[in-house]
C-alpha cells in the first residue's frame, strides 16, 4: 500500500483553483489564520489515521502526517470544505455532496470495511474492502 504524506503544503498545492483566490484574500483579510489550514489538515489526518487503526488488522504507517493514497482525495474534500465553512463561503450543491461521500467513507474506515496493509505491496492488495457477510451454501429449491 502506498501512503502518502498530506500536510498543510501538500493540500495548498492541491487547492483547488477557484478557491485558492478566496483563500488568499481570506488571509490578507484575517492574518491572525494562518495556520487554520495546517490545523485543519492536520485534525483530518488525524481522524482518518483513527479510524483506520480502530480496526486491529490495521497497520499504521509511521509517519503520523500519512495516509493510504486512496484516502487522499476524500480527506482533501473535508479539508476543503471546512475551510470554506470557516472562511463563511457557502458549500455548492456537488462540494456539500463530496464531503457527504468523504464522510461515508471515513464511517466505513472506522466500521472495517477497508484493511490496511504495512506500506510494502508485496504482502497484500492494497487497498481493499472486506465484507464479513456469512457465506452459505446455496441451495435451490
Amino acid at each position: 500500500m502506498n501512503w502518502v504524506v498530506l500536510d498543510e503544503a501538500r493540500a495548498r498545492s492541491d487547492m483547488p483553483t477557484d478557491l485558492t483566490p478566496f483563500y488568499d484574500a481570506w488571509l490578507v483579510e484575517n492574518p491572525g489564520k494562518a495556520g487554520r489550514l495546517a490545523a485543519i489538515v492536520s485534525a483530518v489526518v488525524a481522524e482518518f489515521r483513527d479510524a483506520i487503526a480502530s480496526n486491529a488488522a490495521n497497520r499504521l504507517d509511521p509517519r503520523t502526517d500519512a495516509l493510504p493514497e486512496s484516502c487522499i482525495r476524500s480527506a482533501e474534500v473535508l479539508i476543503y470544505g471546512s475551510l470554506q465553512n470557516e472562511m463563511g463561503r457557502k458549500l455548492s450543491g456537488d462540494d456539500a455532496q463530496a464531503m457527504t461521500r468523504a464522510e461515508i467513507l471515513l464511517r466505513q474506515i472506522g466500521y472495517g470495511h477497508f484493511v490496511t496493509g504495512a506500506g510494502d505491496a508485496t504482502s497484500e492488495p492494497s487497498p481493499h474492502c472486506t465484507v464479513d457477510v456469512p457465506r452459505t451454501e446455496r441451495i435451490l429449491p
